[in-house]
């Protein structure tokens, strides 16, 4: 079934992988498709049309880039910085220099950010002030490329949306999940996937998955319905944090 008559559709929420925008394309033909990416305390952070998506952006998600979320809006400044710095405080900005990388946890401050929450309760950990300007932590993983375009790669601690977008964009994967046991990558899929291993193996030759695993449904939370729950997946595969 095709839907003719729309003509703008915004998707976002949780991962946004190329199969899937391929699927709506197919269903909405004449549609523009737009990709948002934020979080509860700071939306937007990054826009993206599909349609301008280049050609080279493709090939370096199918690469292991991570899931392009596009052009830097609304806030008024995003940087990434290292992870692992369980509370920043207050800094200044030659002190911010120092904290910031490539890749990393993506931090934004702006009209559109919170600046605080009730009680002051996560506040030390989420927040910290850079010359009096207040920062918000994501908690993503990401990375600024020389357009000044913001790629993902997922929570801190499941970093791996470059691996999962590199097999979305090149093969039709259905649900996917990603984690890290025992220094080992595991990837995890729904029993209906006929995928062939070898068939994954080539589509990410820059990362060695270790093992694959596969359940009946990948469990997702509640609130989104399409992020993975991964204390949920590992209770369901018997493995401990």
């Amino acid at each position: 079934m095709q839907l003719k008559n729309i003509t703008k559709i915004f998707t976002g929420g949780g991962a946004v992988f190329l199969d899937f925008i391929e699927e709506l394309k197919q269903v909405f033909p004449n549609a523009e498709i737009v990709t948002m990416y934020g979080s509860t305390e700071a939306e937007p952070i990054a826009k993206l049309n599909i349609e301008e998506m280049t050609k080279e952006e493709v090939e370096k998600t199918k690469n292991g880039q991570g899931i392009l979320a596009g052009s830097i809006i609304g806030v008024e400044d995003c940087k990434i910085i290292k992870t692992g710095i369980k509370e920043i405080g207050k800094i200044t900005e030659e002190e911010f220099k120092t904290i910031q990388t490539e890749v990393g946890e993506i931090v934004v401050t702006g009209k559109n950010v919170l600046k605080g929450y009730v009680g002051g309760i996560g506040d030390k950990e989420n927040k910290f002030s850079v010359d009096g300007k207040i920062y918000h932590r994501t908690g993503d993983m990401g990375l600024i490329d020389n357009n000044n375009k913001l790629w993902l790669r997922g929570r801190i601690k499941e970093p791996f949306f470059n691996i999962e977008a590199a097999l979305h964009a090149n093969l039709k994967m259905g649900k996917t999940a990603i984690f890290k046991h025992n220094d080992k990558i595991i990837l995890v899929l729904e029993r209906n996937n006929l995928i062939k291993e070898k068939d994954i193996k080539q589509a990410i030759n820059f990362e060695k998955i270790d093992e694959i695993k596969y359940v009946k449904k990948i469990p997702v939370d509640k609130r989104h319905s399409t992020k993975v729950d991964y204390n949920e997946l590992r209770k369901l595969l018997k493995i401990e944090e």
